[in-house]
């Protein structure tokens, strides 16, 4: 810069160096500089040169600076911005347990847009079930929709502001870590105000167990111990997770058929409810009528696990002899049914203990799988599932 008058220019301050570290540290030398003589300086710093005071100011912060480095303190490192869930719509596969339930909130967008709809698989009172593929990847889906339900069908889970639909409730909670691998996976959900749409997996190649036991006309011994393990994994994760699955029966049964060893996925979770102690009116089950127990017959009330020992017992009853062992209501609290001679005798007692009439006299779910039928060293390379 020049002047006419013979007064001497000022030297111009060489400039401090920059601080190391976070830019966050730097960017507080703006914030020690009083705004109002910030707000005063011209564009041209040459013509005036820096305030007295924001040169106090400034000389104040960089010995603070100093002390702090020679010190030996290191500056605070700066935080890692959260990954990106991955997913279309940013929420499938949130598998960590850290994860609230907040973040499992209905996905944007028309789903239609999002994937591409094939055929119907199912059609019912729910509404209809579709194959579908998702666009980004081209993954195999399944998508149930159906009309937004009543009000009480919404139930609160911990960690997220508002009540969801149950059965997406319960989704949510089956996905924190540690995950059981013999349950259906939801990806997302969409609401669409008026109407629901749960994205689903679609574990391939698969048939439902009603159409394995139907195809092998009984299933051998041996598979029925590999599918029965995998089955009692799932209900007593439900349990734990605080979820009542009262609808086990082979229609709700995957069964991936690529290996020999079969592997099971249980599905539709559209009847199952949080887990209650003290137990559910027998006016409310919704599981099937081949499985449900005597005392949803008879007395006022009946409680998850029982039921579920039951209900596993008809299932084991079922895939070795590729029919129910109760076909009336009679039959069910006569407590009567055949089993053929040539049954391993540890299997007829597992059975036995599962069916009986009065559910305090039925085996625990974790003694389900400690029974020797379960635990024979003979399987021990079939346990390998």
């Amino acid at each position: 810069m020049f002047r006419r008058s013979r007064e001497t220019a000022p030297a111009t301050e060489a400039e401090p160096e920059p601080l190391p570290g976070p830019s966050g540290l730097q960017n507080s030398v703006a914030a020690g500089v009083d705004p109002a003589s910030d707000a005063a300086a011209p564009d041209d710093e040459g013509s005036r040169g820096i305030p007295r005071r924001g040169r106090g100011l400034f000389s104040n912060f960089l010995r603070r600076a100093r002390k702090m480095f020679k010190s030996g303190e290191p500056a605070p490192a700066p935080q890692a911005e959260p990954e990106a869930v991955p997913g279309t719509s940013g929420l499938q596969s949130l598998l960590n347990a850290d994860i609230s339930a907040s973040k499992f909130a209905a996905s944007r967008g028309n789903p239609k847009a999002i994937y591409g709809f094939q055929e119907t698989l199912a059609k019912g009172s729910f509404g209809v079930v579709q194959k579908a593929i998702r666009g980004s990847d081209w993954t195999e889906v399944v998508i149930k929709s159906g009309s937004k339900p009543v009000n009480d069908s919404y139930i609160v889970v911990p960690g997220h502001p508002k009540p969801l639909y149950r059965e997406v409730a319960l989704l949510v909670m089956l996905r924190r870590r540690p995950v059981c691998p013999y349950l259906i996976e939801m990806y997302e959900w969409f609401d669409r105000g008026d109407s629901l749409s749960i994205v689903l997996e679609y574990p391939q190649p698969c048939v439902s167990l009603k159409e394995f036991i139907s195809v092998e006309k009984g299933v051998s011994e041996d598979i029925t111990y590999i599918i029965m393990r995998q089955l009692v994994k799932a209900v007593i994760y439900c349990i734990k997770r605080k979820i009542f699955y009262q609808d086990i029966n082979p229609r709700n049964v995957l069964v991936n058929t690529r290996n020999p060893k079969p592997k099971v996925k249980l599905i539709d979770f559209s009847s199952a409810r949080l887990l209650d102690n003290n137990g559910y009116d027998s006016r409310t089950y919704t599981g099937a009528v081949h499985f449900q127990p005597p005392e949803a017959f008879g007395m006022p009330r009946y409680h998850a696990i029982p039921t579920n020992v039951w209900s596993l017992g008809i299932l084991l009853f079922t895939m070795l002899m590729g029919r129910p062992p109760f076909l009336l209501v009679k039959d069910v609290f006569a407590g009567q049914y055949w089993v053929p001679p040539s049954l391993d005798d540890r299997c007829k007692d597992l059975i036995g203990k599962c069916l009986k009439r009065r559910p305090e006299e039925r085996l625990t779910l974790q003694q389900i799988s400690r029974h020797r039928w379960m635990s024979s060293l003979y399987r021990w390379a079939l346990q390998q599932v």
